[in-house]
């Protein structure tokens, strides 16, 4: 365990866990130039796994519902049981962990955009995941209702384009 800790976290860097009964493994993969560390003994990855299952765990606040009932739980996903990513400042990269409260502005919404959001514009949700922090921002259905407005109007303006040659800059 005290290997895995220098190792991790780091930036670009990805931990896969190999949970096959037969080859249980931990592979350390750093993106930027292929370093590779891995476990050779099965038992030893067991014991890491347990340690960062229980870390998991608590990060992910299990018990709190980030998205409404219409979307999945991506937390609950085994892809973030097995493989944990670390972006470019060594942070690890959360799928939605709880929801953070309510955008009840545009402005508020607009001010949300930041290198670690992801953004839902959806009928059912509209939205926004810090995937540094793991909150989720709902929108209120005014700013909801407002957002898939433009959204529906930005792609219509798209649509009357296809086929021209101008080129519209935004800016």
């Amino acid at each position: 365990m005290a290997e895995y800790n220098t190792l991790v976290p780091a930036p670009n860097t990805r931990v896969e866990m190999e949970r096959a009964s037969e080859a249980q493994e931990i592979r350390i993969i750093k993106n930027y130039n292929g370093d590779y560390h891995v476990t050779v003994n099965s038992s030893v990855a067991q014991i890491i796994m347990e340690q960062v299952d229980k870390q998991t765990n608590d990060t992910f606040e299990l018990h709190l519902k980030a998205y409404p009932e219409t979307m999945p739980e991506h937390k609950l996903d085994d892809f973030y049981r097995h493989i944990i990513q670390y972006d470019h400042d060594g942070d690890r990269i959360l799928p939605g962990v709880r929801r953070a409260g309510y955008l009840s502005t545009l402005k508020e919404y607009k001010s949300m955009d930041r290198g670690s959001a992801v953004w839902f514009e959806h009928e059912s949700f509209v939205g926004m995941e810090d995937s540094k922090t793991g909150d989720v921002w709902w929108a209120t259905e005014e700013v909801k209702q407002e957002v898939l407005r433009r959204s529906r109007a930005q792609d219509a303006r798209e649509m009357e384009g296809e086929g021209s040659c101008e080129y519209v800059l935004r800016t």
